[in-house]
């Protein structure tokens, strides 16, 4: 994974291990602590400050020469997407290509399933053979609910073999009384960090080259508690020795600090003391930004010699080129600087414009704020805020808008950035209190209304308020407002484009078939097509074909067109919207179209080259790189489909070796695709359970978020299945339920598509019918529409319950296929055919089944009779 494919611009010295301090102690109590670590899901290092966490645990993984991913926390990975990107990057760093799906995933949606992502990561680390612990320090920095939630969710399903530590000042506040029951945590706090005499004793000789007399070391192990930053600062404090030192101490280490700090701060040359404090105000620093704030040129070494003085300054690299100060010591020192009458503000405006020159524009805003520079400030989230919003880092940016005064944030361009993070945040009573706001401030600037601002602020807030009815699915109100933009005789000009429309927002929540979500009302068909057929004249109307939106539309409309079996005008908006997209990049349409394309040349008998069309997509995605790998796993998915049409079983068995697909209930959706693909593979195998529980699982699943063409297509595999077990009954209720949806929103294509299995339960469910087997299949579905689909499959006649004139043709079976009939016929089991032909027995007997589905029988001893009546064997 290479910088550009990262989720944001990741720091990666937030991801090196820390180096070990100049005067490191050995200590292997704690080591031997920490080796538990090895046999539970969660290590928790608590303790405050100075107590020698972070180096502990640094020289426990330097130790053990253990796979570790580090990642050092900041405010900034309060942002739920941030802080797993930073988890990603750290893993990946470790083991190539961990994590890459779940981060394509952050990267790709419209709207972000967290869990989803977690299931995606979680399988990647079930790949990974050894072991691992993922290190995240400074845990206190998080406050968000929605992080520590998704944290406690991947503990809970993390593998054995990988395990996760948290250094932190305080508990983090999810559940882990479960974990300690079951003697999967391993916690070290105060107690065992403290130095013992022991520790004391070799630390300070390493430091000062002298040993402490015995009356020394019992009063510094006394007075502070064995808290090593305070005997750090002891050993600096007074140039008087360390019996004076002592002498002054009082209370414990809580109240002794800013004393000792003191000691050694007012030891420091005058123009090392300035500079500590100026730069005090920076969370990293290397000496070009230092000079910068303090002015002092960078030629003057100063951070090395912090550094050889051992003053709490922690390199963050290697090459030691980015440094930060000890928390502890920073602290002190911002303490100080406030007492000093400098100009902070000034220095946070240095910094801020040094951030900015090297393009580090998120520490440049922090740095705004701070220096409550709110019109600068503003004008970089203007500038920056695309990037966050094509990122989903929304946290940062709802950050960046609670600390500005409520007269900055109420300006219309940062009134559309909030209104849209609300909208993708999915928080709906926010958002609608932005939707007033913006009304609000749209009314406000009518009284200039040929002012750029005006024209933009209207069109903003209408585009907007139409977007979000889209989203909540409010097809009359989307409606309306099209019909009104239809009806405009004249649209703005460019320069007031909206944020939507320049692409800031991916269109697509994730489908491989927009129709099937929010675009196309969850597959409502009727609703879709009446409104993308007006949107289609609006584009029109008002010569928008060449904006990236367009191809979102006209994808839909492909989609619609195709499923009511309208091949060529499918087709006509498939090339449309795919040459869109070349210009544009919208992945989000893109696939899509291009799976309906691949879907018409196999309608039209062409399937070589629906799988040219797929694979030709796939590798331009790979070319794009792996931030687009979500969309490429729905391409293959669909790939699996034709070769399983082709018969080449190889490729089949090579996608369901290596496909990773969560389990996880609550994550099922997001697969959809995917998981439908499996059960057809599975069900193919002659694998009924495993298919049936993942097609039970969907549907239900499909059915609480009333996802039609999800539903439909549920029950068709339903259908399949349980038909194969010879359950009737329940074949011909989910049969029945297929049509009841099918019928009401016009679905064709996706039954036609099903092939020859489908049209045959079709006829059978006529039959039933016919024949009131079952009464309760009488009333909900017309035979008029199950005459229209028998008719679109080309077939125009029954006689009870068959359709005659069929030929061999129809039976036409693979090379592989009669290769396996002809061995069947000689007698072999499966297990012999497998290892004559070099194949798994779990493959030989998915040739065997579609062998069975092409014949239509269901037993080796039917197949042989068929085919041979067939002529297909001797």
């Amino acid at each position: 994974m290479n910088k550009e494919q990262l989720p944001h611009h990741v720091l990666f010295t937030k991801l090196s291990v820390p180096r070990d301090p100049l005067y490191l102690v050995s200590r292997e109590r704690l080591m031997e602590k920490m080796s538990r670590s090895l046999h539970c899901k969660l290590s928790l290092i608590v303790a405050p400050p100075g107590f020698g966490k972070t180096t502990m645990v640094s020289d426990w993984l330097r130790n053990v020469q253990m796979q570790a991913g580090w990642i050092s926390l900041d405010r900034g990975e309060n942002d739920l997407l941030r802080f797993w990107g930073y988890v990603i990057a750290a893993l990946e760093g470790i083991r190539p290509g961990v994590g890459t799906k779940s981060l394509s995933l952050l990267q790709s949606s419209m709207t972000v399933s967290i869990e989803h992502m977690i299931a995606l990561l979680v399988n990647d680390l079930f790949a990974i053979p050894e072991e691992l612990v993922l290190i995240l320090d400074d845990y206190h920095m998080v406050e968000s609910e929605e992080v520590h939630r998704s944290l406690s969710y991947f503990l809970e399903r993390i593998p054995g073999h990988i395990h996760l530590c948290i250094i932190s000042r305080k508990f983090p506040p999810f559940p882990h009384g479960t974990l300690r029951a079951n003697g999967q945590l391993n916690e070290i706090g105060i107690a065992e960090l403290k130095f013992n005499e022991d520790e004391i004793t070799s630390f300070w000789l390493k430091q000062m080259k002298e040993p402490l007399s015995g009356e020394q070391l019992n009063r510094l192990s006394f007075l502070t508690e064995g808290w090593i930053a305070g005997i750090q600062l002891a050993s600096m404090s007074s140039p008087d020795g360390l019996d004076h030192t002592l002498n002054h101490f009082s209370g414990n280490h809580r109240f002794i600090v800013d004393y000792l700090l003191e000691e050694v701060f007012l030891q420091l040359p005058e123009s090392i003391r300035k500079f500590l404090l100026q730069t005090s105000i920076l969370e990293r620093m290397n000496d070009d930004l230092c000079a910068s704030v303090t002015g002092i040129p960078k030629e003057q070494p100063l951070l090395k010699f912090i550094e050889q003085a051992n003053l709490f300054l922690i390199p963050l690299d290697g090459e030691r080129y980015w440094y930060r100060y000890h928390h502890l010591f920073a602290d002190f020192l911002r303490s100080r600087l406030k007492e000093s009458g400098c100009d902070i503000p000034l220095l946070h405006q240095k910094a801020g414009a040094w951030f900015e020159r090297h393009g580090f524009t998120e520490e440049a805003i922090d740095h705004a704020l701070l220096a409550n520079d709110y019109e600068r400030a503003s004008d970089l989230i203007e500038r920056y805020a695309v990037v966050l919003l094509r990122r989903r880092e929304l946290e940062t940016l709802s950050r960046w808008f609670h600390g500005m005064p409520e007269s900055i944030v109420r300006r219309p361009a940062l009134l559309i950035i909030q209104a849209y993070t609300e909208v993708l945040t999915g928080n709906q009573d926010r958002v609608s209190r932005h939707i007033e706001k913006l009304e609000r401030a749209a009314e406000a600037l009518q009284s200039d209304p040929h002012s750029l601002m005006a024209i933009r602020m209207q069109e903003e807030a209408y585009i907007f308020i139409t977007f979000h009815a889209w989203v909540r699915c409010d097809y009359e109100m989307v409606y309306d407002r099209i019909e009104q933009l239809y009806k405009r005789d004249k649209l703005p000009e460019e320069e007031v484009i909206s944020l939507l429309l320049y692409d800031v927002i991916e269109i697509n929540d994730g489908k491989a078939s927009l129709i099937s979500g929010f675009y196309g009302f969850n597959g409502k068909l009727k609703k879709a097509i009446s409104l993308h057929h007006l949107y289609e004249a609006f584009i029109c109307k008002h010569h928008l074909e060449r904006w990236h939106f367009t191809a979102y539309s006209r994808t839909a409309l492909s989609e619609l067109n195709y499923e009511r079996n309208d091949l060529e005008l499918a087709m006509k908006y498939a090339d449309t919207a795919i040459a869109v997209t070349g210009v544009h990049g919208s992945v989000g349409a893109y696939v899509p179209a291009t799976i309906v394309k691949a879907r018409i040349h196999r309608a039209n008998g062409r399937p070589e080259q629906a799988i040219e069309t797929i694979a030709g997509a796939m590798n331009n995605l790979k070319r794009e790189g792996g931030h687009l790998l979500y969309w490429y796993g729905l391409l293959h998915a669909y790939l699996i489909r034709c070769y399983m049409e082709n018969g080449d079983i190889e490729q089949v068995e090579m996608w369901l070796r290596n496909c990773k697909i969560s389990n996880d209930a609550g994550v099922v959706l997001n697969q959809e695709f995917e998981i439908l693909t499996l059960i057809r593979v599975l069900a193919a195998k002659g694998e009924h359970q495993e298919a049936l529980g993942w097609a039970q699982k969907l549907l239900e699943a499909a059915k609480q978020k009333e996802l039609i063409m999800t539903m439909l297509d549920c029950h068709l595999q339903l259908t399949v299945i349980f038909d194969k077990q010879d359950h009737t009954h329940e074949s011909m209720l989910h049969m029945h339920s297929a049509l009841v949806l099918g019928e009401e929103e016009g679905y064709l294509r996706t039954f036609i598509d099903e092939g020859t299995g489908i049209r045959d339960l079709l006829i059978k469910y006529s039959t039933v019918r016919k024949n009131n087997y079952m009464p309760e299949l009488q009333s909900g579905v017309s035979m008029r529409y199950v005459k229209e689909l028998l008719s679109n499959f080309g077939l125009h006649g029954e006689k009870d319950g068959v359709i005659p004139g069929l030929e061999a043709a129809e039976y036409a079976l693979t090379p592989r296929e009669r290769e396996v009939l002809s061995l069947v016929s000689s007698g072999l089991s499966n297990k012999e055919i497998a290892d004559k032909l070099v194949l798994t027995v779990g493959t030989v007997k998915l040739h065997l089944n579609r062998v069975y589905g092409k014949l239509e029988v269901k037993s080796r001893v039917q197949a042989i009779q068929k085919a041979r009546q067939l002529q297909l064997i001797p």
